[in-house]
Formats: C-alpha cells, structure tokens, sequence
C-alpha cells in the first residue's frame, strides 16, 4: 500500500506492505492525505508525533521531519535534582501529557483484546539473562537467574488464560524518544512498532523514570512525583497492581 500527502509545495509517499506492516499506523488508511497518527492528535495541539519522510525497509529505519525543541530527558533529570524540593511545574506537566499521548495513541490502534504472548516475553528475558550472565554482571549468577525464573514463572501462571487489553506498540516509549518545546510534546522513534498489552508502554515509561532514582543525585521523591504525572495523565493509576505491569 502507498499514501501521499502534501507538504509545502510538495507531497510525499510512503509504501506499505500490508495493513500490519511494522509502522502502517503512521500511514494514511483513509486516503486523506495525511498520516493516521498525526490526525489522532489534531484535537490535541499540546500533542503530537513526528511527521515520517520515508521508509527504509533495508535500514528498519523511519526518516522523519525535524522536531524542535529538547528531549524530556532532558527536562527532567536536572528537575529532579536531590536539592531541589520538587521537579517543577513543566516537568510535572511534561510527565502528566506524555501519559495522555499514550493513552490517546492506543485508543487510536485499539486491537480487541488477546492473551499475553509469554513465548516473546520469555525469549526476551532468557536472551538478557545471559547476556548479563555472560558480561559478569554484579549479583547476576546461577543463584540469581534460578530466582528470577521462579518469580516469572510465578507471574505467568497469573496472567495466562486471562484477556488483556490490546493495542499499537511503540515498543521505546521513554523520556529519551519524547521532544518537549513550549509545552508540546512531540514522540519519535516508531520503527519497532506492533501490537501487543497495552501494559507495555505504560511500564516501560514508569521503568524509565524508576532507574532515575539509582543516580545519587537524583532525589526519589521528585521522581515519584513525575511517576504519579505521568499515570494521572493515563487515566491508569491501578495499573501498577496488575500482575502484568509486576512482570
């Protein structure tokens, strides 16, 4: 599948495989000539995502447009500074929309809902424990990885059998693909994108910001702070009681 749309004095294509495609969400499904995802966000000034350019299959990689402004990374990591008595207003506000993007992003890619897909999820950790293990990772060892197998097994007797809430992927939602200017928030990175929990995401960004506090000089309480704007901007504060968000 190919979409156009204009830009300027010029109109751009992208080609597709199928509507499955890694990325098609960025596509233009109705043929109105602009990006699905950039019109999820048209009654949403204060949010958005990056226009893409072109698609090189070859390279995974999506050529977007130039978003301006800094990462909200870099916001918040001198925000929450241990002697500051709070990360501030923008940064709050920055975590809170970054919560409402995503929300808004998986209402527009809503997929049903399916069973948590342990296989990938249990490849994944086998090949990052012995990687670790293999680097000689402090405290990663035989009695470590038995532990960890152990809990996971544990978590994955409780979520398996149930229905979960399924949508797009970003698969990197984090503070690090997210431009902030002005108040605007703009995600890029889309290149890993699929379906899959909705759970995902939303721990993913929270695990962000949770490692932050490992950074003697960042102080815990600012990050908790962040961490409760970001879930109050989701819709999903409950979210850490799920069995799937512990695992």
């Amino acid at each position: 599948r190919s979409w156009t749309w204009a830009t300027g004095n010029a109109a751009l294509s992208l080609v597709t495989a199928d509507n499955r495609d890694q990325g098609v969400r960025l596509g233009d499904m109705n043929g109105d000539g602009r990006p699905d995802l950039v019109k999820a966000f048209a009654d949403y000034p204060e949010l958005g995502a990056v226009e893409p350019v072109v698609r090189l299959d070859e390279l995974f990689t999506l050529v977007t447009r130039e978003a301006p402004g800094g990462t909200l990374e870099d916001l918040i990591h001198p925000a929450c500074r241990a002697w500051r008595p709070g990360p501030g207003s923008r940064a709050l506000q920055a975590c809170e929309r970054a919560g409402q993007w995503l929300a808004i992003f998986q209402q527009s890619t809503a997929a049903g809902e399916g069973a948590f897909d342990a296989q990938e999820w249990q490849e994944y950790c086998g090949y990052r424990t012995r990687a670790l293990a293999a680097k000689k990772a402090p405290g990663v060892d035989a009695a470590w990885i038995a532990g960890f197998d152990a809990r996971a097994a544990r978590l994955l007797g409780v979520v398996a059998g149930r229905l979960w809430p399924l949508a797009g992927r970003h698969n990197d939602y984090a503070p690090h693909n997210i431009i902030e200017r002005d108040g605007r928030l703009s995600v890029l990175d889309f290149t890993m994108y699929n379906e899959g929990a909705t759970c995902y995401d939303v721990c993913n960004f929270w695990t962000k910001l949770e490692r932050m506090k490992r950074d003697i000089r960042i102080g815990a309480r600012n990050v908790v702070q962040l961490q409760q704007a970001f879930l109050r901007g989701y819709g999903g504060a409950d979210a850490l009681g799920q069995p799937l968000f512990e695992l």
